[in-house]
């Protein structure tokens, strides 16, 4: 009989990995931000508001050097940071959304956060 390799607990689990990218209170809305555009630390901060400057850079710095977001030094009058998400960031998209559908098919309307969805429907 053949082993099942997500059973093989030699071996990191990749769901369990995967998870851990995007585990924290603001991964998912930070990434879904990025998603509709590359987008400064201030835009963003505004966006995600209440998320702390300092959250927000440390949320940043993590989801850049797992390669989901990139950073990009802009060197005009003013130096400015854009943030975009990379390929790999863009390949977690769709598995998001369906995280989306099955929240909002799944757990109770009360148990759900709505506030940054809202703030994203109303502009």
């Amino acid at each position: 009989m053949k082993q099942n390799p997500y059973l093989d607990l030699s071996k990191p689990c990749p769901v369990a990995a995967s998870l851990n990218l995007i585990n924290r209170k603001w991964s998912p809305m930070l990434m879904h931000c990025l998603s509709q555009s590359t987008q400064q630390f201030g835009e963003i901060l505004r966006v995600l508001s209440p998320i702390s400057k300092k959250v927000l850079t440390d949320e940043l710095k993590r989801l850049v050097d797992a390669k989901l977001v990139m950073r990009k030094q802009c060197h005009n009058t003013v130096v400015t940071v854009e943030y975009s998400l990379s390929d790999k960031g863009k390949s977690l998209l769709p598995i998001l959304e369906s995280l989306t559908h099955w929240g909002l098919d799944n757990i109770e309307h009360n148990q759900l956060d709505l506030t940054y969805i809202n703030k994203l429907n109303s502009g």
